[in-house]
């Protein structure tokens, strides 16, 4: 049964770490994270977490663009290229509270990444997406909002 785990806020150690890969997909206690990362992710209305937030410094990022096109988890993900064209937008965090920041990103990325079945996969994000990808992506380096 997935739980709601707490998120870890600016000042914890984890949110600076280096995450590391997922070795494992398939086993019980990464499914399950990842089970427990969508229904915090839900409860906390936001759009893209990272296990970082969650206190558990691994490769493992979510997002979703708008809850109706469902959560997907994108684990050990590394984008492979990018467009020559950027945008400022403005950007939250559920582990940074207060002020939102601007945040120049990438119009779009292409992202190398494995489903939480464990396939290679590709694929473009462009846009709100790539935004959250890029985003999301920050946490598994130490890196957040307020660093820009």
């Amino acid at each position: 049964m997935a739980k709601i785990l707490p998120i870890a806020k600016i000042g914890e150690p984890v949110l600076r770490q280096t995450a590391e890969d997922v070795r494992d997909i398939l086993s019980p206690e990464i499914q399950e994270l990842i089970d427990d990362m969508i229904l915090t992710m839900k409860k906390a209305r936001g759009v893209g977490l990272a296990a970082p937030q969650v206190f558990r410094s691994l490769r493992i990022i979510l997002k979703c663009s708008n809850f109706f096109d469902g959560f997907h988890a994108l684990i050990n993900p590394v984008i492979i290229s990018f467009s020559k064209m950027t945008g400022i937008g403005t950007e939250g965090c559920l582990s940074v509270p207060g002020p939102e920041a601007k945040v120049k990103r990438y119009r779009s990325v292409t992202v190398r990444f494995q489903d939480r079945e464990g396939n290679f996969r590709e694929e473009k994000f462009i846009g709100f997406s790539a935004r959250i990808i890029q985003h999301e992506m920050d946490h598994l380096v130490g890196r957040l909002i307020s660093d820009f």
